[in-house]
């Protein structure tokens, strides 16, 4: 559920382009580092959402016995993801890696212990941070701020026949036509917000692990959603789209989906917000749990002027509590 900017050029050359061929290297490695991660698992920690969005970010991979990915946040600072834990003596080996200007990210609050006595300075952007939801919220939609998502979707069942259909190439066209019918609604011009990461997902979904369903209004597709299973019973909302006119389709589509998954769902992770306010305040209004912060670990004596940072921002010389401070 991204909305990225335009592509950018790789933080530097070394290293390979992020491909398909490349799944069987890089994944294994991403379930190790977040093995146990549970809900607290970041968006970013899926080769899908690496694959999918290597355009934005400039994605490349660094084989090795520190095996890494490097690109650039979307708000341009180069960084290093460490694809194993990122212990202090880890951190100090790559330090040469990080290219000029960068940082280590995205660390998340649960490996902050683990990088503790490596010296390093660590802030985090609110922007950054994903957005996690308890699935209650989209399954009954409790409480006054959520009876305003239940209203609508309640008069969208009672004036219309909705009917969903699990997304398979076969539907490839009519999800097309609603991304079409979105970005014309949303004044895009072709290329822009994630149109071209969406499409990709639409033509690979089932070899990308996502799944959702197609959603018709009286007979006419009118929105979908394909997410991805981060761990049991948490999943990560990476693509919704509706068509404008259908007010309460994308309650439904989100209580559809908490609803309709093979397994119990807990949680579900709408994302970052990028720091734009409507996308900020379309999110917090279906009442997050909490904030998973991203933190950007910067090594001694890097660090820009923290008014430029964020926040917030901490050391990390010697123990760390249990668990950092969420940023909102």
């Amino acid at each position: 559920m991204t909305d990225p900017s335009a592509a950018v050029r790789p933080a530097c050359d070394t290293g390979v382009p992020l491909t398909q061929a490349l799944r069987a290297e890089i994944a294994p490695l991403i379930e190790r580092l977040a093995a146990g991660a549970g809900p607290e698992r970041l968006s970013e920690h899926s080769f899908t959402n690496l694959l999918l969005f290597r355009r934005a970010h400039g994605y490349r991979y660094v084989a090795g016995e520190l095996p890494h990915i490097l690109g650039s946040t979307y708000d341009g600072v180069p960084h290093l993801m460490p694809l194993v834990a990122p212990r202090p003596d880890v951190l100090e080996a790559l330090r040469h890696a990080v290219p000029a200007g960068g940082c280590f990210y995205p660390i998340a609050d649960w490996q902050l212990p683990v990088a503790a006595g490596a010296g390093c300075e660590a802030r985090s952007l609110a922007a950054d941070a994903d957005y996690l939801y308890p699935a209650a919220n989209f399954l009954h939609y409790r409480g006054a701020l959520l009876h305003k998502k239940r209203n609508p979707m309640r008069r969208l069942l009672a004036r219309h026949t909705l009917h969903a259909v699990p997304y398979a190439a076969p539907l490839r066209a009519a999800a097309r036509e609603v991304l079409a019918a979105w970005m014309q609604d949303k004044g895009l011009e072709r290329g822009g917000a994630d149109e071209l990461e969406c499409l990709q997902a639409l033509d690979a979904a089932e070899e990308l692990g996502l799944a959702g369903h197609l959603h018709c209004v009286d007979g006419v597709p009118a929105g979908f959603v394909l997410g991805e299973r981060l761990a049991a019973g948490v999943y990560v909302i990476r693509f919704a789209k509706g068509r404008a006119g259908h007010t309460g389709i994308y309650p439904y589509m989100f209580h559809h989906f908490c609803a309709a998954a093979g397994e119990s769902v807990s949680w579900l992770n709408f994302e970052q917000d990028l720091g734009r306010p409507n996308l900020r305040r379309t999110k917090q209004s279906y009442k997050p749990g909490r904030l998973l912060p991203k933190w950007r670990l910067w090594p001694s004596g890097t660090a820009p002027p923290a008014r430029d940072a964020g926040p917030q921002a901490q050391q990390i010389e010697g123990p760390l509590p249990s668990r950092a401070a969420s940023c909102g």
